[in-house]
């Protein structure tokens, strides 16, 4: 009888209990970036102004996108067990950006991802690329993605 009330106790105190926090820690890895579109709203900690034309998409082996006022494209490496990212042969338009602050955004953008070591999933769902550049944080995103041609693309 003792067992069934201490039991029932525990059970008691378990339900009632409040759940922990979500942690911060990022870990978890996408199965494949393949298909994938996201929108950068954070560069090295700092958010930026949702813009939609600061884009990064995945297909099977390429990436493109674009950095606020150039498109750009490249190849990329992707590990899902351990989250290991690799971006190559980044090319981007060479357009003059008419803000300051827009093409210091890019500039960054550009060596984040030319850094990249690692994507992982924060507990927000966002994508997150870390590495020798600064860190970016990124949202799911639903537009296509510019690519650059040829003509206009070059190293980045």
């Amino acid at each position: 009888m003792r067992l069934a009330v201490a039991i029932l106790v525990w059970l008691v105190v378990t339900a009632c209990a409040p759940e922990p926090a979500p942690t911060p820690i990022r870990g978890s890895h996408l199965a494949t970036l393949a298909t994938t579109r996201w929108t950068v709203v954070a560069i090295g900690g700092q958010a930026i102004a949702p813009r939609p034309e600061v884009l990064l998409g995945f297909d099977a082996t390429t990436v493109a996108g674009s950095g606020g006022c150039n498109g750009f494209g490249g190849s990329y490496a992707y590990d899902p067990a351990s989250g290991a990212l690799r971006i190559t042969d980044l090319v981007s338009t060479k357009r003059a950006c008419g803000d300051p602050a827009t093409g210091r955004a890019e500039a960054a953008y550009f060596e984040a991802l030319r850094g990249a070591a690692v994507a992982s999933v924060d507990p927000d769902g966002r994508l997150v690329i870390d590495g020798a550049g600064p860190e970016l944080r990124l949202a799911v995103a639903d537009q296509p993605l510019p690519v650059p041609t040829q003509s206009e693309a070059g190293p980045s």
